[in-house]
């Protein structure tokens, strides 16, 4: 499977050696299909570069068992201004998907 998505910078940065707080420091694809046991499928880093906007970061990963009817998120993962770890909305940027074996999907955000 592959997740594409844009990501707008502007308003925060990305973490770097120089930034350490108030930043994003990478994306997480989730299974949110039961939202109290969400699961990580793949932690993606930020592009290089991650300035501005940036149009199809993506992801490729390999996901099953569960098959199935499943919703898939992206979420964006940084730290607030005492660098404690904060995300976005799970449920802001989520797709619905048919898990199969062997299957190609890809997910457009």
């Amino acid at each position: 499977m592959t997740a594409i998505w844009t990501y707008d910078y502007n308003p925060q940065p990305a973490c770097s050696a120089q930034v350490n707080v108030s930043c994003i420091d990478h994306f997480e694809v989730q299974d949110i299909t039961d939202q109290y046991h969400m699961s990580l499928i793949k932690e993606v880093a930020n592009p290089d570069p991650a300035i501005g906007k940036v149009d199809r970061i993506s992801a490729s990963f390999k996901y099953g068992p569960p098959f199935g009817q499943r919703m898939i998120s992206v979420i964006a993962v940084g730290r607030d201004a005492k660098g404690n770890r904060v995300t976005s909305n799970p449920f802001a940027a989520r797709q619905p998907i048919t898990v199969w074996p062997l299957a190609k999907v890809s997910l457009v955000f």
